[in-house]
Formats: C-alpha cells, structure tokens, sequence
C-alpha cells in the first residue's frame, strides 16, 4: 500500500476544521447529548426520580453522589443505548457545589455485567507525555485513567462493581501498525474495532464503503459517520471547555454550507476525543474529530486531546 497516496485521502483537503488535530476542541454542554437514546434517558431519569433521586446532576446534593444502591439498580434495568449514572467527577465548572454524577451510554450488556461509554468528554489529556515510540499498555493515558481518574470517580463500592477487563489491542488496519501486547485495565478507550463493533462504523480499508473514493469531499466523510450514529459526536462537559482551546463552532458550520453546501451543524460544540488504536505510526494515536471522522492517521501523542472513558460494571 501506497501509504502517503491512501492515506483517508478526503482528510487532506486544505483548510478543513475537521482535520486541525492540533487544536483542542472543547464546547458547551448540552442537555440532549443524542436524539437516539431520548426515550430510554427519560425512563431512566423516571426511574431514579420515583427512587427518590434528583432529576438532573445540578440538583443532586453537594457531595454529586447518587447513592451506589440506586446506581445499580437504574444500571441492572437499563437496556442498551440508555443512559446510566456511575460515579462523580467535576462537570459544571462550579467547584463549589461539588462534583457532578457522570453519565454513560450502555454500549453492551451481557452476563451481569454493561459496558459503559461516557456521554461527555470528561478530561483533557496528551496520550503520552513524552513524543515517543508508545503503544496503548505503555502510555501515560492509561496509567492516568487507572489511578487517578479511577480513584477520583469512584467510590470505593463503585471501584468494586468495575470489571477488570480484558482489553485487547489489534494494529491499526489501515496502516498495519502494531497495537501491542494486550492489557487488563479497569478503565479504558475505545479502540477502531470497538467503534465498529458499537457504533456500527466500518472500520477497516476493506468495510469502508469511503475508503477508496479519493474524490469524496470531507463533509461527506463526517455525515456519513454522523449518520450511522449519532454517538460519534461528542461534547465535553462545560468544566473541561472552560480550561481552554477551540471548538467546532457554528461560523464553522455556515462557511461549509455557503462554500460547499454541506450541513454539519450536527458538530457544533463537538470535541476531538482519543481511542486507545494506534495511528499510522507508533508515535500517533487514533482521534475522533469534532467533526465526529474517525481519523485513522492519528494525533502526536503528546498532543492533548478529550479523553471519552470506556469501562465495564457488574451488577
């Protein structure tokens, strides 16, 4: 393979925001995070509300806490593509009132157990502090989201009731770089083979009907990932756009729709967000833009980029 000539040839097109990996792309929180899991949110958010629990995270007591019991509970009724609470981490940018109850998509549920996938991009990170040859066991990310994000988010019963996983870590299939040996870890990040796997996105040279059309514009690429769910798009919390850097924002929206007719308003206040994959080398990893294209060439690994937790709860 040609890899400078392959190499998702639609990304390179000059000028394009989707693509600016160097930027950090952090937005305002919404209160509507996907039209697809609308329903299920309110069923969940009644169930809690008939337990007794405030209906919104800026309602809950100072401490941010939804007692374990009730976390289990909405997590054991939940179905896939609901949205759940577990564990607490500063969301709302008011440090004062305390951290803010975490919500996630429910990726998969089998055996007792639910895989969950943060709503908001919660954290900013570089995947690795120094630019350095790094795979996924290896990185600073990991140990990171394995201690300190882990201790700081859970409670010591919420650190019970999370699974260790085991993670697997293919290459990067377009460009055969090596995603090293396997890990166990309490948290992770999605990997390429993950997003096709719950997002239904093809994800290999061979799956994506995009792939090979070197004329498709990049607004194409981004509706077509957008539309194949809506998930892949995703908003960091107000905490974490208050600490800086750009955002997809709607005068970005307008010039693409007066200069190339494409609607992306779908991405406005989107966030670049990592997945654990490497890039086209093992200096890079793999980024979801803010234009929700999942960029398989990848961003320098010291660069900092959202972090979008993955993890697995028993209960």
């Amino acid at each position: 393979m040609n890899r400078k000539n392959n190499k998702v040839m639609p990304l390179m097109a000059a000028g394009l925001l989707f693509v600016m990996i160097t930027c950090i792309s952090c937005g305002e929180k919404q209160e509507n995070p996907g039209e697809e899991s609308g329903e299920e949110t309110v069923e969940i958010m009644d169930s809690l509300e008939e337990a007794g629990i405030q209906e919104s995270a800026e309602e809950t007591d100072t401490a941010g806490k939804i007692p374990y019991e009730d976390e289990i509970a909405a997590i054991a009724a939940a179905s896939v593509g609901d949205i759940v609470y577990f564990g607490s981490y500063e969301q709302d940018n008011d440090t004062a009132n305390g951290t803010e109850p975490v919500e996630w998509y429910v990726l998969d549920k089998a055996d007792g157990e639910v895989t969950l996938l943060s709503v908001y991009l919660l954290a900013r990170e570089p995947y690795n502090k120094e630019n350095t040859n790094i795979t996924w066991e290896d990185c600073t990310l990991r140990s990171w989201l394995n201690d300190e994000f882990y201790n700081e988010t859970f409670s010591e019963k919420e650190q019970a009731a999370i699974v260790n996983t085991d993670v697997v870590n293919e290459d990067n299939p377009f460009w055969d770089t090596e995603g090293g040996s396997d890990t166990v870890d309490k948290v992770w990040l999605l990997s390429l083979g993950e997003v096709e796997k719950y997002f239904g996105i093809p994800m290999t040279p061979e799956s994506d009907p995009l792939y090979n059309n070197t004329y498709i514009e990049v607004c194409e690429y981004a509706i077509y990932y957008y539309e194949q769910d809506s998930r892949v798009c995703a908003e960091p919390t107000a905490y974490l756009a208050a600490k800086g850097g750009s955002s997809y924002s709607e005068e970005d929206a307008q010039y693409y729709l007066d200069n190339f007719g494409y609607d992306t308003s779908f991405a406005v206040g989107s966030g670049v967000w990592w997945l654990r994959s490497p890039g086209d080398d093992s200096y890079s990893a793999v980024i979801v833009t803010n234009g929700s294209i999942v960029y398989n060439y990848g961003s320098p690994v010291d660069y900092f980029n959202c972090v979008r937790p993955a993890l697995k709860v028993a209960y």
